[in-house]
């Protein structure tokens, strides 16, 4: 008869890791024999704990009832080995995130930074190749995305950043002296990122035009944000920039803010995961590692004296 406390352990390291075959090589066993625990799992419990995919599983209510419980078997059994001298530390949890590579650099880099020395029983795999469809939600526990899901399936969280403006290096925002905000496109450089189309540069500064003619002309457009920041530093053109993001610039004068009376589109993100992810409590304690540091950030900028 297979054990079934060991049943129990296996289903929770599947869950754990999102893979059977990750899983089974975490516990040294077979893909065969780890799928053989979590099915006498399911017959003792005549409950169907997993609803299996082609390249992936979805926790059913039972199953994420079932794993919570199962974690802290592990846990407890850890920490009962450790107590004697056994040494191994905890599993860690995996957290698989999915986000638009605008976010990469800047801010990420502390978040995950500071979470992850908070959380040292947490990993984290981090995806930059945006999926926010159904598939998107079942490879990845946690997607960022600028639409907001429409699936019941679906909870999320709306992140709110520190605000974005117009910035431009000093001898740039020297030639921009004294010209109509409308003559700015043809006699300035343009950088765009991903998250501010040509088009709402265009309602920005062919304000009551109608239907929004002439079209911005543009040097750049890229999802990379650091790459437009350091350009817009090295003078190569106007860009509009997170505030969260030009501290350190505005401090040393590399950067000055410009175009201040024009009301820039601040982007929103919502943070989306299945309503039975294994793992809530994981992004839940990840969401609010996130929101507070965004409220720092935003004390920050909001304190933060003008150059």
């Amino acid at each position: 008869m297979i054990d079934p406390y060991l049943s129990m352990i296996a289903f929770a390291v599947v869950v754990d890791y999102n893979s059977v075959k990750a899983g089974a090589r975490e516990l040294g066993l077979s893909e065969a024999k780890t799928s053989a625990l979590i099915s006498d799992l399911e017959d003792r419990l005549g409950k169907q704990l997993l609803i299996r995919r082609a390249r992936s599983f979805e926790l059913t209510a039972e199953g994420m009832r079932i794993y919570q419980t199962a974690r802290e078997m592990l846990e407890i059994g850890t920490e009962g080995l450790q107590s004697f001298g056994g040494g191994r530390k905890t599993r860690a949890q995996v957290l698989r995130l999915d986000l638009p590579v605008l976010l990469s650099g800047g801010i990420l880099r502390e978040v995950v930074q500071d979470f992850l020395l908070a959380h040292p029983n947490v990993s984290i795999e981090i995806n930059f190749e945006q999926d926010t469809s159904e598939k998107g939600l079942e490879l990845f526990d946690l997607v960022v995305s600028s639409d907001s899901p429409t699936s019941t399936d679906i909870s999320f969280r709306k992140i709110e950043g520190t605000g974005a403006a117009f910035y431009a290096a000093p001898d740039v925002a020297e030639r921009m002296k004294g010209t109509p905000v409308q003559e700015i496109p043809a006699k300035i450089p343009i950088l765009l990122c991903s998250d501010h189309s040509a088009s709402d540069w265009a309602k920005l500064f062919y304000r009551g035009a109608g239907s929004v003619f002439p079209a911005i002309s543009y040097r750049i457009k890229c999802d990379d944000i650091e790459l437009v920041h350091n350009l817009c530093r090295s003078g190569a053109g106007l860009a509009i920039l997170p505030k969260s993001r030009v501290g350190a610039d505005l401090a040393s004068g590399r950067l000055v803010p410009v175009l201040e009376e024009l009301p820039v589109r601040q982007p929103e993100f919502f943070a989306q995961w299945r309503k039975n992810n294994g793992r809530l409590a994981l992004i839940k304690t990840f969401l609010d590692h996130v929101d507070d540091r965004l409220q720092r950030l935003r004390a920050e900028v909001s304190h933060r004296p003008s150059p």
